[in-house]
């Protein structure tokens, strides 16, 4: 399950899911897509903690590198509500 964390100004849609190991250690998906006339929707797939890579569609190496700094600027927020359901339940 993907839970919303946020909208950023360029339409695109940032979601992450829920910790998926529990017990102190962290694994949680982060999951950005924005609609594109060419691909429908580009999409790009991000592991946490590790900022490994999981899907790339459409997006380029220069907006995937902004993206990663996004996502490492609020991997402690995203962390925190991975264990609390989301931003909502936070």
């Amino acid at each position: 399950m993907l839970y919303a964390y946020a909208t950023l100004s360029d339409e695109t849609e940032v979601a992450h899911s829920e910790n998926k190991l529990g017990n102190g250690e962290f694994l949680v998906t982060v999951r950005f897509e924005r609609p594109d006339e060419k691909y429908t929707f580009k999409v790009l797939e991000v592991e946490l903690p590790t900022y490994k890579i999981l899907k790339v569609h459409g997006y380029t190496k220069d907006e995937v590198k902004s993206l990663l700094g996004y996502t490492r600027n609020n991997c402690s927020l995203i962390l925190e509500y991975s264990q609390k359901g989301g931003i909502a339940n936070a």
